[in-house]
């Protein structure tokens, strides 16, 4: 709970200690964006919660200008209450439109709302900053019998002043009137829409049949804003996902179909049809491509057939004519049973010209089989493209790899294309297409990485003057660090938003660099080189200093183990230097040697001292020093200390 400067945690979820007001009694702006939603005078607090589940009526859209992923989610009414039970003719849950920064993973509350419906099958208008799904209300068949009635949502996302973001939602009636669309709400989740010529947003309904289980399903394309059907066609199966290609107007669909031969229900991915402008007439043409007689399929069906597709989830690329297929793989044990209870969510990418479909595999099992592209232990995920490439076709710079330099004094970080070094693209006409290139925030020479790189990288790397960056070459990063650091292999760079551009050609742009990489170990790695200074051979008289303080290759964290070598019949250790048979070495000194050996491996000292008395004259002694760089590689010196039996020379 916030109240201006205040804020407070309510535990466990006990929202009895709050009466709920009306959204004008919350005047006060919270920290960084001016929506009113952080409390308000006298004693109004703005709350939160974690919300119970997301709705799976939508998979989610991507808003590619504003990095912000959307859902909906819901929070049920009874967790609001206090616990208490909820009456008969209330709603008992809450639908929420949520938005989560996707480069820092938080929430962001200043582009959510609390929704009056539900939202089915949301999509984001690439050059409309808008929001588009199927809406109905959210009482119809729960707490009342009503006929489903259909309209479209349109949310409309004003960031005119960046720091105060307005969402607003308007609704158009989309005259679905069939019998079967009325009396049940089939809908699977999957929708379309082709936003840069046509403004065509696509969804299914059921088809009516003689039977429930009969049901099929038909397509409509309807314009957007106004919810006029602009096209409708029945189709012989249940949809489960649609694909839109924004630059040529495909569309094509994937789901369950029993057609002639087939036997069983196959997973189809058929073209169905293409959408394209008519500027001469003003008019949007669809032409219907999808034939069940001879049906067009994009890729072989012997590739589809038997997946477990998610429905809803999907993703196209439209600059280069792909799709992605979300399905779940499981893997066979040894006696040919299917594990059903380690499927792994996959994506198959397919090829709209070609055909070709392969698999997004990070992992296997033994014999190399593709099980998922992520752990099975994760069941859902949305999947959305990152750089549509409308209207900015150029690809953003992408990070190639991020590693130490052997002594850790720099990071080399990497980007996969020429960048503009810093220098930000300007929109002069609010068009999200660039006009023109500001130089003047170009980083040149030694620069504060804080001008690169997010506020939780720079805690890692330290602040301006013991760490600064500067660029190599124009798609080379070098990170100075200093004397003492504070970052690891494994650990990662994020880049800040709205900094890094490709650089522009032909009129064509691109958006900014977003994500992380991880800082990987130097290559090529070598093990420590061991340099050591100062005398072996000691007289009577002198103590023992020998320093390691000069070894290389260990990234500035040296790990010094000082050991003295295991004594042996056959070569002693200490050694008698006198040859005398009845000599014994003094165990009391040996055990002053072991001692400073020791003290100096537990306190990582560089340099041995040992003073001249701990040390029997004519003896040998054979010592073991390791050194392990921060890389964990380990050189081994053995060396051999010789105290002789007689003082050093004079000097006159």
């Amino acid at each position: 709970a916030v109240h201006e400067t205040r804020c407070a945690c309510i535990a466990p979820r006990d929202m009895t200690q709050f009466k709920e007001s009306t959204p004008d009694s919350c005047t006060f702006y919270c920290k960084y964006y001016r929506n009113p939603i952080c409390g308000g005078y006298p004693t109004f607090w703005g709350v939160f919660i974690e919300y119970d589940f997301q709705a799976l009526t939508t998979q989610g859209a991507y808003d590619p200008w504003r990095y912000v992923w959307y859902s909906v989610v819901v929070i049920r009414l009874i967790n609001i209450q206090g616990g208490l039970s909820i009456a008969d003719g209330l709603q008992p849950e809450r639908y929420y439109l949520h938005a989560v920064d996707t480069v820092t993973g938080k929430a962001s509350h200043e582009y959510q709302m609390k929704l009056t419906g539900i939202l089915y099958g949301m999509q984001y208008d690439i050059d409309g900053t808008r929001l588009v799904a199927l809406y109905t209300e959210m009482d119809t068949g729960r707490i009342r019998v009503a006929n489903w009635k259909y309209k479209l949502a349109t949310i409309l996302i004003n960031t005119t002043f960046k720091d105060l973001p307005k969402l607003s939602m308007s609704l158009a009636k989309i005259a679905i009137e069939s019998n079967e669309s009325e009396q049940y709400l089939q809908f699977s989740g999957a929708s379309g829409i082709l936003s840069q010529q046509s403004d065509c947003y696509i969804i299914t309904q059921a088809e009516p049949a003689e039977l429930k289980k009969d049901m099929k399903d038909r397509v409509f394309f309807v314009r957007i804003p106004d919810g006029f059907i602009m096209h409708q066609q029945a189709v012989d199966f249940k949809i489960l996902q649609i694909y839109t290609n924004e630059k040529y107007g495909d569309v094509t669909v994937l789901g369950p179909r029993q057609g002639l031969g087939l036997g069983e229900s196959a997973q189809s991915y058929v073209d169905l049809a293409r959408v394209t402008r008519d500027y001469v007439e003003e008019a949007t043409i669809i032409e219907w491509l999808y034939n069940p007689i001879n049906p067009p399929y994009v890729t072989d069906l012997t590739e589809t057939r038997d997946m477990m597709i998610y429905p809803g989830v999907a993703a196209s690329e439209h600059l280069y004519n792909y799709s992605a297929i979300a399905h779940r793989r499981a893997p066979v044990n040894e006696t040919g049973g299917v594990m059903i209870d380690r499927a792994a969510f996959l994506v198959a990418e397919v090829n709209l010209r070609t055909g070709v479909l392969r698999q997004w595999c990070n992992r296997t099992i033994t014999d190399g089989m593709c099980v998922g592209s992520m752990d099975f232990e994760i069941p859902y995920a949305g999947l959305y493209n990152e750089e549509p490439g409308i209207p900015l076709s150029l690809k953003a710079p992408a990070f190639v790899d991020a590693r130490f330099t052997m002594e850790a004094g720099t990071i080399i970080v990497n980007f996969d294309r020429a960048t503009l070094q810093g220098a930000k693209t300007k929109d002069d006409n609010f068009d999200y297409v660039p006009d023109r290139i500001d130089y003047e925030t170009k980083q040149v020479g030694f620069f504060d990485c804080a001008q690169l790189f997010q506020e939780r990288t720079i805690e890692l790397l330290g602040p301006f003057n013991a760490t600064e960056c500067v660029w190599m070459t124009d798609s080379r990063v070098q990170i100075n660090l200093p004397a003492v650091i504070n970052i690891s292999v494994g650990d990662s760079l994020y880049v800040l938003a709205d900094t890094v551009y490709t650089i522009p050609t032909l009129g064509e742009w691109s958006p900014a660099a977003m994500g992380g990489v991880q800082v990987f170990l130097p290559d090529p790695l070598e093990p420590p080189v061991i340099v050591l200074t100062g005398t072996t051979t000691l007289d009577t008289c002198s103590d023992l200093s020998l320093s390691a303080r000069d070894s290389f290759q260990t990234g500035k964290l040296p790990k010094y183990t000082w050991e003295m070598v295991n004594s042996t019949d056959q070569d002693p250790n200490p050694k008698d230097l006198t040859n005398n048979p009845i000599r014994v070495i003094d165990d009391s000194k040996v055990a002053q040697v072991l001692t400073v050996l020791s003290e100096a491996t537990t306190n990582n000292w560089e340099t041995l001292e040992i003073p001249t008395d701990y040390m029997e004259a004519a003896t040998s002694y054979t010592i073991r020093l390791s050194v392990m760089s921060r890389w964990l590689l380990t050189t081994v010196k053995t060396i051999v200390l010789t105290k002789l039996n007689f003082p050093g020379p004079l000097g006159s």
